[in-house]
């Protein structure tokens, strides 16, 4: 099995984690997905680059109350869209190349499943350990049941209390935290 120092399951916001502090640590990014996450690929950079379309179609009704004449002809949405996807596509490969050329970070594209404590399997027969992980999936807490069952490597009907106990422990933790940094 191969051991890294901090395991991160999803590459929107948790490929923004690594920077050079991670340096001397080996880190594994686990993405089953498009990399780059919702916000790159289908949420903020794509839906403001629509809105910026609309709101230049919308712009010749405005333009009428300053006196200047415009015509709006229609809209080409296919090459708004090429336009769109022809500047995320991109960025989505060269932030998976950039990962894949450190020397400390390994990729996988994989569904990542826990399999036991800091285990993860990854796909391909392979499972991986980790010191540190980090669950940075979208909406991970608005997935059902079962779903949550299959990332979290647990039987259906044994989520919800097991992500009770551990945020009890996790809140635990912190006032403790909070304790000794109040000394």
């Amino acid at each position: 099995m191969r051991h890294f120092d901090l395991c991160i399951v999803g590459t929107g916001s948790g490929n923004s984690i690594v920077d050079d502090r991670f340096d001397h640590l080996a880190v594994a990014l686990v993405e089953m997905g498009t990399f780059g996450g919702t916000c790159l690929n289908v949420g903020c950079i794509p839906s403001k680059m629509l809105v910026h379309s609309a709101d230049l179609a919308a712009s010749t009704i405005h333009a009428t109350r300053l006196g200047v004449d415009l015509d709006f002809r229609g809209v080409r949405w296919r090459e708004i869209r090429d336009r769109i996807f022809g500047r995320i596509d991109p960025m989505a490969a060269d932030g998976r190349g950039y990962r894949q050329r450190s020397d400390n970070v390994t990729v996988f594209d994989a569904r990542a499943r826990f399999v036991g404590p800091r285990e993860l399997d990854v796909g391909a027969a392979e499972t991986i350990a980790g010191d540190r992980l980090v669950i940075a999936l979208r909406h991970f807490e608005q997935l059902g049941e079962h779903e949550m069952a299959d990332v979290l490597g647990c039987p259906p009907g044994t989520v919800k209390s097991r992500l009770a106990r551990a945020m009890a422990r996790l809140r635990e933790q912190l006032a403790s935290m909070s304790e000794e940094v109040g000394r």
